[in-house]
């Protein structure tokens, strides 16, 4: 008989690695931010150069770009009022009917953090049921150079994990199934013109990763859209299932991280991404639900 005090040492373990990898993404994004900064800098100056040899204005194009990214922002604003006032789907009759047809019940998360873009734990605990999550960005400038505004801002990524454990009877192959219940809206919107470089990206990524001997990870993505001429948006109420086939030993603990990753990223003015499952009626990401089925 494993101990309590084992599986939860097992599960520190695993929570401070995870912790750790968060950071060490979180330096490599900023440093990769530093570097596109320094390179759209001296792009733009030598564009700026080349223009001004050649007798072209460039402040009649900047002009043009303001009054356009400024319209798109108003434009903008208005959709998200509308999406913090609409209703979300009722979703919740999904887990109802799951149990009615297969007859089985969930587990229930031991263990919940949650990550800002900084890498700071935002929360932690076991018990936590919804979480509010966002990932938010804004374009500035005319978009002049593709490295020119490639700087994270603050609500540009947010992550959380949550954390199961079982022990399995039997040597086999089991099915893993995460249920998931999802409300919130997206915005993504960025308009290129000739002598700009604008684009704006929206990404729900999620990972199930195995813990026993050794992990597995599944990574899968939720929503995705990404482009330099776009305008979308709308509710994002959904009922996430996601099965995962894996090996398991007999007797021996299993711990299942899954996660759910928002990335927004945005650039040039008026160009804006947003995920959100925080703000408005009702919005949020539920506390997910474990089905273990085994051989």
């Amino acid at each position: 008989m494993i101990s309590k005090k084992i599986i939860n040492q097992k599960l520190s373990e695993i929570i401070k690695l995870r912790h750790e990898q968060v950071i060490s993404d979180v330096t490599n994004v900023k440093r990769e931010a530093e570097r596109n900064k320094q390179k759209g800098e001296s792009y733009v100056r030598d564009i700026n150069s080349l223009f001004k040899k050649n007798n072209f204005d460039i402040s009649a194009f900047d002009e043009l770009e303001e009054k356009r990214a400024t319209i798109a922002i108003g434009e903008t604003e208005e959709v998200r009022k509308a999406l913090l006032n609409s209703l979300p789907e009722n979703i919740e009759r999904n887990f109802e009917i799951a149990e009615e047809n297969y007859g089985f019940s969930f587990l229930e998360p031991t263990n919940t953090r949650q990550y800002d873009s900084d890498g700071h734990i935002v929360v932690e605990g076991p018990g936590i049921k919804d979480v509010d999550m966002m990932a938010k960005d804004k374009g500035e400038g005319s978009g002049l150079s593709i490295w020119a505004s490639a700087v994270p801002l603050s609500y540009r990524d947010a992550i959380v994990d949550r954390y199961f454990y079982f022990i399995p009877p039997v040597t086999g192959v089991y099915r893993l199934t995460v249920n998931q219940r999802l409300n919130g809206f997206y915005i993504i919107r960025a308009d290129d013109g000739v002598l700009s470089s604008k684009r704006a990206r929206i990404t729900l990524d999620g990972y199930i990763k195995v813990f026993q001997y050794y992990s597995d990870t599944l990574d899968f993505t939720v929503l995705e859209h990404n482009d330099d001429n776009i305008n979308k948006s709308g509710r994002f109420d959904k009922f996430l299932q996601a099965n995962y086939n894996v090996v398991l030993g007999g007797n021996d603990p299993v711990f299942v991280q899954f996660t759910l990753q928002f990335d927004a990223y945005a650039r040039g003015g008026g160009s804006e991404a947003e995920l959100n499952f925080k703000d408005g009626n009702a919005n949020s990401v539920g506390q997910p639900l474990l089905y273990v089925s085994g051989p």
